[in-house]
């Protein structure tokens, strides 16, 4: 495997444990940072609290979907440009990209395929001096829509 290191942060969001396990066990390898969730609504406190460089998504979860993950997180400047990966089942080798996703991958995908992809994302948004956005800049997004209903970290 030819693996160019654009080392960065990812966001997990995939409610099946065994997947975000192997996930982080690839990425982690690969140099990244992984933060995981287990739903939509903690994709998006995390998001907020930890401002990844790439998010891998999985689209059926409980609690808030990844479409709903997608329309919200696209909704906040800060984020609107983060890079989004969907992992799905669902699909007949054509798949959809879903709106505003970035790519899609059909699971089950390999060890290969998933670095090719975060590496691919994660150095177009270093190219773009974009990053790993300070996490006090973070902060400040999830304190300014604390109190949106549905936005922020509030429950």
């Amino acid at each position: 495997m030819t693996n160019i290191m654009a080392q960065g942060r990812v966001l997990v969001v995939e409610d099946d444990a065994g997947v975000r396990e192997g996930l982080t066990d690839i990425l982690t390898g690969g140099g990244f940072e992984v933060v995981f969730a287990r739903d939509g609504r903690e994709g998006l406190e995390r998001l907020r609290a930890h401002c990844p460089d790439v998010v891998l998504l999985d689209l059926a979860m409980p609690v808030m979907t990844g479409q709903d993950f997608i329309l919200e997180s696209r909704y906040d400047p800060l984020f609107s440009s983060t890079p989004i990966v969907v992992m799905t089942a669902r699909g007949n080798g054509g798949a959809v990209l879903p709106l505003d996703a970035d790519a899609v991958i059909l699971k089950p995908f390999d060890a290969d395929t998933i670095l090719q992809l975060v590496n691919h994302f994660a150095a177009r948004v270093h190219g773009h001096g974009l990053l790993s956005k300070p996490l006090t800049q973070c902060a400040a997004s999830a304190l300014d829509t604390a109190g949106v209903p549905g936005r922020g970290t509030s429950r």
